[in-house]
Formats: C-alpha cells, structure tokens, sequence
C-alpha cells in the first residue's frame, strides 16, 4: 500500500520541520505547493500582504529553504505556478488540482502545515486503510488549539476533517478545496485518533484570518476574541462564542491534558518558552 501525501503552504514556519518529519517516513512522495492563495488573498489590506508574501507570491519565511534542505528525494516542491512563472496562484482549488496528475499511490493524504499526528497513530491508520478497502475517503476528529497547548475549540466551526482520499492514479482528480473532494468520492469513514491542529496558536495568524475568510468573523474580533483570551478569563469572553461569526452557532473552548505528537512537542515547548503561545 503506497500513500502520497500533500500540501499547500504560505509560511509554513514554525510547523514545516516538523510536519515532513511526521509524514515522511510513511509517504511514496510528498507534493508541497507553496504560494499565494490569489483569490482570497484580494481581501487582504495591504499592509498585512506585505507581512505575508513576498512580491512575487512566496513566503516571507524560511519554508522553501526549509523544503528544499530537508534531504529526502520523496519530497517535491511545486512553487512556481506555470501559468505566472511565480509564487501567485489563482486559488487554492488551482493549487489542489497541481497533484491530479503527479498522483501514483493508492491513497492520497492531504494535511494543513500545522497539522500532527503520533506516529503509532499513523500506523493504526494503515491498518484501517488496508482493513476496509471499500472505504473512498477517509476523515478525523479534530483537536483544534485555541491560543495555548491546553485549550482546544468545541461547537460553531468546529467539524470532522476530510483527509485521506482513495486514488486511482489517471482517473481521480481533485475537484474542490473546500472541502477536499475528489472525482470519485464517496460517503466519509471517521479514523479511530486525533489530528492535532494548531491554527489558532499563533498571533501571525489569527490576525490574518478575519482578513482571508471575509465577512466570517465580527468587527475587532481579533482583539476582542482571539487577544483578550486567556485561560482564566475565558469563561466571560466566550459568553457568545469565539469563533467566526457566521451562522456557525456558538463557539467555546475546553481544557485537555494531552500528549502532543513527538514532532511538534519541542516546537511547542520552545513557543511556550518564548511566551510566543500560552501553556
């Protein structure tokens, strides 16, 4: 059984390292396409583009060199879009559909950047995979962190992740980004384990977000949700919900004790020194 895996990034940084330490051992190769999201990206102030790409639509960080000075033959970047010779993409299904003709496993495995799992998990799910072939895609419960490594979002937004795609090389192909859906998919199987999602960790971020996904999010929800938030206080901030304000429902946070996957822990630990997330 071979599985590809991909990703579309824009400053990956600081989950890259650890994200291909994650899934490379399990892949037959791994497509990164890196660059700006064009269609969404239109939304964005200026000021806050200038912060997130470079002029020519790449990362402002170090992903790419990162990518490239991992060491493995399996991974392949995809940062030049050959319609524009550049980091600018047309949207995110543009991007998606990069992999339609690269694909030659069985399964194809499509993940976020900050996106992690234990390694014994990943093997429970070959198992699954092998154990219900009948199976055409395959999704996650998800534990979503909310500014700390504690806190994780429950309610509104909150849904199961649709992820791991059987693929006929020649005939399956990426129709939608949102959300992932091939030609030839079906109803969706729940995997027996966690992904571990950290998109709304980090400050960089979460100010980005009510940019990216317009009109999803109320006025000065920045600071008044994600900024103001802390583990003590959250009780009162959450009183009408944190999450994006569109006729998701309310949204609030719960504490875990959990062990984060091997990878990330120490990026974590070394963002929780750096009072960069909260513990």
């Amino acid at each position: 059984m071979k599985i590809d895996f991909m990703l579309i990034v824009l400053n990956g940084e600081p989950w890259i390292e650890a994200w291909l330490k994650t899934y490379e051992p399990h892949a037959r190769k791994i497509f990164i396409i890196e660059g700006t999201d064009s269609e969404r990206f239109n939304c964005v102030p200026n000021d806050i583009k200038q912060l997130c790409r470079t002029s020519d639509g790449h990362s402002v960080d170090k992903t790419r060199e990162i990518v490239r000075g991992f060491g493995s033959d399996k991974v392949v970047l995809i940062d030049e879009n050959p319609d524009t010779g550049n980091g600018f993409w047309k949207s995110k299904n543009h991007m998606i559909k990069q992999v339609n003709s690269r694909v030659e496993a069985d399964w194809l495995w499509e993940a976020d950047s900050d996106e992690f799992l234990h390694q014994g998990d990943i093997g429970q799910i070959k198992k699954c995979l092998k154990k219900r072939p009948e199976v055409l895609v395959w999704q996650f419960e998800v534990f979503n962190f909310w500014r700390s490594i504690s806190h994780i979002v429950q309610g509104g937004w909150v849904s199961k992740y649709r992820r791991i795609f059987k693929w006929k090389p020649g005939v399956t192909k990426f129709s939608n980004h949102r959300p992932p859906t091939t030609t030839t998919d079906g109803p969706p199987a729940t995997l027996p384990c966690n992904l571990y999602h950290y998109s709304y960790v980090l400050e960089k971020d979460a100010k980005y977000k009510p940019f990216y996904h317009q009109g999803m999010y109320g006025k000065g929800w920045f600071e008044r949700k994600w900024l103001a938030w802390t583990p003590k206080n959250r009780k009162s901030i959450e009183v009408e919900g944190i999450g994006p304000a569109r006729n998701f429902g309310r949204s609030w946070t719960k504490p875990v004790n959990v062990k984060h996957p091997e990878f990330v822990k120490p990026v974590l630990k070394g963002l929780v020194r750096d009072n960069i997330i909260l513990p």
